[in-house]
């Protein structure tokens, strides 16, 4: 019984490893739907030109707003929808609401009829194509239980070759220059800017937005649906317009450039101009690092920087090139960069070290990436596994309840199919330990006895209730049938060598695999 009990517990604690969805399943309708991704670095094209802003601009390696890491399934929704929400597609399957941002609101606020949902898509070149294909479309959906597992596959929508000629190629080969500031911008903040505008001012406007993290597309001089619904929410946010139907709605005229020119010299944007700068200027540090010899302590300061993020450095950082020079040795010795700590370049940070070090860097980046993957799979294995117990659970409690009315109130001397069940259940709780007879002896009312002393209903077998099956006898066993019945569906399902394959580790709030191991053998 102590192992049924400890078993159920662990069970508790892999549940509350998931969020509530308190939505109701009763809604449904049409989404505009629309996707982003995630970049890696290294890939052949970049909606934004680069993979540091595209990094930026699609959120990675961050928290989403439901503090969640990305996966496979995720939704960004409006407000009304709360995090944790179950959504199905219809062509994709069900996905989990976990993000928010500016562009997705409900119905009208931006002139469309239906309310605005992005699928993220997965990571790289490949979901980067998927993700302009799929563009934005219009889906039928509706809200599923809460314990329905994300089943959402984006790997039907195509990642076709001939889109990438409408994406950026990578400009890292380019002289890398930090964020411009307001100065830099004449065009944006002295020139009103539509459809029929110069391209080049448009362009310098979808610069400009792009360089304070509000349009992540191409910038091709084509004042486009993502530049117009920007500035419309800007419009609506600050009262300039009431509705698509004004006349200047979504255009880049004098109010909208006065009142944006004043907010960002106030520094309302810095935030994002400033992780731009700091992004590029590491970028453009680690280039300059991996290319020449080391000639400053800020430059001794960075590789110690850069070698302790790597876990290969762990002394102070504090640019003097002394404390560091062994780490170099062991790291050229390790790598066999060279044969003996008496070569030339013994310690020192030359041609090969540069060049053996940035390939390093590289593939740490590519492991960064993929252990966010690997967190993601778990993520989506942990729904599918909630999916399942809440499943098993439901059937149980009904199995059980249909049991528990079937025993009756058997008298001592009483024959039956019912009284048979009745002792086949005690037996599988652990209280009788006979053969099945279907007639309700002493031994059935002795091991009823037993039952009830145990779980503290009587006192002793000279009870007025002892050995008789009474209400709040039967609402006991109702929740111990449960329970075994739980345990042997959880034994068959595969749920628990599902939980062992995860590996996940022991703390406060995770199950051991260590756990896991014993519970496969009760």
């Amino acid at each position: 019984m102590k192992k049924l009990f400890s078993f159920i517990a662990m069970i508790a604690i892999i549940l509350s490893l998931f969020p509530v969805n308190n939505t109701s399943a009763s809604e449904s309708g049409y989404f505009i739907v629309t996707a982003y991704y995630s970049p890696l670095p290294g890939q052949k094209n970049y909606a934004t030109g680069d993979y540091v802003r595209e990094k930026i601009l699609n959120g990675q390696w961050k928290a989403w707003a439901s503090w969640r890491k990305v996966f496979s399934g995720m939704l960004a929704a409006p407000g009304k929808y709360s995090f944790g929400t179950k959504i199905y597609l219809e062509w994709l399957g069900i996905g989990s609401v976990e993000d928010r941002w500016g562009a997705i609101v409900p119905a009208w606020e931006r002139g469309f009829a239906h309310d605005r949902i992005d699928v993220w898509m997965g990571y790289g070149d490949e979901w980067l194509r998927r993700a302009m294909y799929w563009g934005k479309r219009k889906v039928k959906w509706h809200v599923v239980k809460r314990n329905s597992g994300v089943t959402l596959n984006m790997k039907t929508i195509p990642a076709p070759a001939w889109i990438a000629k409408y994406i950026k190629r990578p400009s890292w080969s380019s002289k890398y220059t930090a964020v411009s500031t307001s100065s830099s911008w004449p065009n944006v903040f002295n020139k009103s800017i539509g459809t029929k505008s110069n391209p080049e001012d448009i362009k310098t406007l979808q610069k400009f937005l792009q360089s304070i993290g509000k349009y992540n597309w191409e910038i091709n001089g084509i004042y486009n649906e993502e530049i117009m619904n920007y500035v419309y929410d800007f419009q609506i946010e600050n009262k300039l317009v009431t509705s698509w139907s004004h006349t200047y709605a979504g255009y880049w005229g004098a109010s909208v450039r006065n009142l944006f020119g004043k907010k960002h010299l106030n520094g309302d944007f810095k935030e994002i101009e400033k992780q731009v700068e700091v992004e590029l200027s590491k970028h453009q540090k680690l280039e300059e690092l991996f290319k020449n010899p080391l000639s400053t302590i800020e430059e001794t300061k960075f590789l110690q920087e850069v070698l302790t993020e790597m876990e290969i450095y762990t002394g102070e950082i504090n640019g003097v090139y002394s404390d560091i020079k062994d780490t170099i040795l062991d790291y050229q010795l390790d790598n066999k960069i060279i044969q003996r700590a008496s070569d030339t370049w013994g310690g020192y940070f030359g041609p090969k070290t540069r060049a053996h070090l940035k390939n390093a860097r590289n593939t740490w980046e590519k492991k960064q990436v993929a252990v966010r993957e690997k967190e993601a799979k778990i993520h989506a294995k942990k729904e599918e596994i909630k999916a399942k117990f809440n499943t098993l659970v439901k059937e149980s409690e009904g199995e059980a309840s249909e049991i528990v009315s079937n025993l009756w109130s058997p008298e001592l001397g009483e024959i039956g199919t019912h009284v048979r069940a009745l002792q086949i259940e005690l037996k599988n709780i652990g209280y009788f330990g006979y053969k099945d007879t279907a007639i309700f002896g002493v031994k059935t009312q002795n091991a009823i006895i037993d039952y009830q002393i145990a779980k503290n209903l009587v006192r002793n077998a000279n009870d007025i209730w002892a050995g008789r099956l009474w209400p709040k006898t039967k609402g006991e066993l109702k929740k111990d049938i449960k329970e075994y019945i739980l345990k042997e569906k959880l034994k068959s399902s595969g749920i628990l060598d599902t939980i062992e394959s995860l590996e996940i580790k022991s703390d406060s709030s995770e199950v051991s695999t260590e756990k896991t191991v014993s519970v496969n053998h009760i």
